[in-house]
C-alpha cells in the first residue's frame, strides 16, 4: 500500500501536467481558427492583399490541416504522442511568429499552411497524449476536458480576435499564440512519455488525399473564371475526381480477385462463400487457413500492380471484418 500511493500520485501528477499543456495548446489552436476572421479585414488593409490572397490566407490553413491530420496520427503512433505533440505545437508557434512579423501576403499564406501542418500534428498528438496519460477511470474526464478547451477556443476566437485587433493590431493575435504555445510545448517536452511503434505508412493514400483536396479547392476557385479559362477548371476538377476514384477502383479490384479466387469453394455447401460478400461470411475454423491464403494471393496480385500501401490497409480491414 505505501508503494501504491506514490505510484498513483506520480500518475496523477503526470496526467495533470500533460492535460494542462494539451488543453492550453487546444485553446490556442481553436482560438486561432476563428480569430483570423476578425483580424482578416485589418490584415487585408495592412498588407494590401488581393481577393485571391485573402481566400488563400483562410484556405491554406484548412487544406494543410485536412491533408496532414492523418500524418499527424501516424506520427503519434510511430514516434510517441507527446513527442509528436511537442513538434506540432512548436511548428504552430513558429508559424504564428512568422505571421506576426510577415512583411507581405505571400509570407502569411505560406505560414498559414505551416500552421495547418502544426495544427494537424498538435490535434492528433495531444488527444493521443491525453488518452495515454490518463488511467482508465479518468480517461473520459480527460478527453472531455481536452474537447472542451478546443471548443472553447473556437467559441471565443471571434471575440478575442476582435478585441486584440482593435486595441493592439492584428499581429497581436499571433503573438498571443506564441505566448500560450511555448509554455505548453515545454511542459510536454519535459515529460516525454512512452515511445511509439514502427509500422508501414500509406504514402500512396496520403498523396492521393493531398492531390484530391488541393485540386478540388483550386478547381472550385477556377470556376469563377471558367468562361475565360475553361481548361484550367476542367483539368483540376478531373484530376480531383481521379484521385478520389483510385482507392475505390483498387477496392473493387481486390474484391473481384478475391471472389474469383474463392469461386471453386461454392461447390462445397458447408463453406457458404456463395452468399453475400465472400470475406464477410462466417467461416468455419477449418477454413480460416484457406481464407488467409486467398487474401494474401489477391493482395500480392493487386500490390504488384498498384503498390503495397493502400492494399495492405484494405486487406487488414477485410480480414478483421471476416474474423
Amino acid at each position: 500500500m505505501p508503494e501504491a500511493k506514490p505510484a498513483h500520485s506520480r500518475v496523477m501528477s503526470d496526467l495533470t501536467a500533460v492535460l494542462i499543456a494539451c488543453c492550453l495548446a487546444m485553446l490556442a489552436v481553436g482560438d486561432n481558427s476563428t480569430a483570423i476572421m476578425a483580424a482578416l479585414p485589418a490584415m487585408t488593409n495592412s498588407l494590401r492583399l488581393g481577393a485571391a490572397q485573402v481566400e488563400w490566407v483562410v484556405n491554406a490553413y484548412l487544406l494543410a490541416a485536412a491533408v496532414f491530420i492523418i500524418l499527424g496520427g501516424e506520427a503519434a503512433d510511430r514516434f510517441g504522442a507527446r513527442y509528436s505533440s511537442t513538434v506540432g505545437i512548436g511548428v504552430f508557434a513558429l508559424a504564428s511568429l512568422l505571421i506576426a512579423v510577415a512583411p507581405a501576403g505571400i509570407v502569411v499564406i505560406g505560414a498559414r499552411a505551416l500552421q495547418g501542418l502544426g495544427g494537424a500534428f498538435a490535434v492528433a498528438g495531444t488527444l493521443a497524449a491525453v488518452s495515454e496519460a490518463a488511467p482508465d477511470s479518468k480517461r473520459a474526464q480527460a478527453i472531455s476536458a481536452w474537447t472542451g478547451f478546443l471548443m472553447l477556443g473556437f467559441s471565443i476566437g471571434p471575440l478575442v480576435g476582435g478585441v486584440m485587433t482593435h486595441y493592439a493590431g492584428w499581429r497581436s493575435n499571433f503573438w498571443l499564440n506564441v505566448v500560450v504555445l511555448v509554455p505548453a510545448a515545454l511542459m510536454l517536452w519535459r515529460r516525454p512519455g512512452t515511445g511509439g511503434w514502427t509500422r508501414p505508412m500509406d504514402r500512396t493514400g496520403l498523396g492521393l488525399l493531398a492531390v484530391f483536396m488541393v485540386t478540388l479547392v483550386s478547381g472550385l476557385h477556377s470556376l469563377a473564371t471558367v468562361r475565360s479559362t475553361p481548361l484550367a477548371a476542367i483539368f483540376e476538377l478531373a484530376l480531383a475526381a481521379f484521385a478520389f476514384a483510385v482507392p475505390g477502383f483498387v477496392d473493387v479490384a481486390v474484391e473481384t480477385l478475391t471472389r474469383r479466387s474463392v469461386a471453386p469453394s461454392c461447390r462445397d455447401p458447408a463453406i457458404g462463400f456463395c452468399q453475400g460478400t465472400p470475406l464477410r461470411n462466417e467461416i468455419e475454423a477449418r477454413d480460416a487457413g484457406k481464407l488467409e491464403e486467398v487474401t494474401e494471393a489477391a493482395a500480392a496480385k493487386i500490390g504488384a500492380r498498384f503498390g503495397s500501401g493502400p492494399v495492405d490497409g484494405m486487406f487488414q480491414a477485410y480480414v478483421i471484418t471476416a474474423s
